[in-house]
């Protein structure tokens, strides 16, 4: 109805269901921040967690539409506020506004799926899956020092599929993440559980099977050497599968 990539693949939100949340943020001193949110459904598996505030935000009008549609819905607006926004949504004062809705300048964790594959959308809604030269990624990356807490986390769930075909070098991630002085970490990951893994006909078959799903953890610190030199390779991590 709002023309917004729908959520038929569900390894991300295996892992988001999954990875321990930092302490506190069940606490309404704590905020989580959805980015690029789409429908709103890992906003919405936040707040099933027991997050008491989700701020989701997304670039596309018809996302936004999309995800209060299904936040109201299923009777989470006490929780979850989404915000028209390009990644972080504009601070704004708790002076100025209810504190369930006030978007802070900086968040206790932020979660983020973005397009997995490194080539040039050709409409709005091919945004969900197509990120030319990896920019959203970069600049995701290159500001999420100023945009989470002390203590806070990034959450970034992505796929190997741009390593696999050749499209984005394995290394890629670590050295982004170390530019910006970050930490980086698996927390988990899922093999792909689509169809497509299991068509001898597809002419991608050779990379799906080997298609893994990682959750990230990024978090203020130099990067240690260990993660640097890893972050290319596979993770042998798993997690069950989890359905809504």
């Amino acid at each position: 109805v709002h023309g917004v990539f729908a959520p038929v693949r569900l390894e991300y939100v295996t892992l988001v269901a999954a990875a321990p949340l930092p302490p506190g943020l069940r606490s309404p001193a704590q905020c989580a921040l959805d980015v690029g949110c789409g429908t709103g459904v890992l906003a919405v598996v936040l707040a099933r967690r027991g997050v008491v505030r989700v701020v989701a935000s997304d670039i596309d009008a018809r996302a936004v539409a999309c995800a209060r549609e299904n936040v109201t819905s299923l009777h989470l607006t006490p929780q979850i506020s989404v915000s028209q926004a390009d990644l972080f949504p504009t601070p704004t004062p708790s002076s100025n506004t209810t504190p369930s809705i006030s978007y802070p300048s900086q968040y206790d964790l932020v979660v983020f799926n973005p397009p997995w594959i490194p080539e040039t959308p050709t409409s709005s809604l091919e945004r969900g899956i197509y990120d030319a030269n990896s920019q959203t990624l970069v600049r995701f990356i290159s500001q999420l020092p100023s945009r989470i807490t002390a203590r806070g986390e990034a959450w970034l769930v992505l796929s190997n599929m741009a390593e696999l075909l050749g499209l984005r070098t394995p290394d890629f991630l670590a050295q982004q993440v170390a530019a910006a002085g970050l930490q980086l970490k698996s927390l988990g990951a899922v093999p792909a559980q689509h169809p497509k893994t299991k068509d001898p006909n597809d002419p991608l078959h050779e990379a799906r099977a080997h298609e893994v799903v990682t959750l990230y953890q990024l978090r203020r610190g130099p990067v240690p050497a260990a993660a640097a030199a890893g972050s290319g390779r596979r993770t042998t991590s798993r997690v069950s599968v989890y359905t809504i």
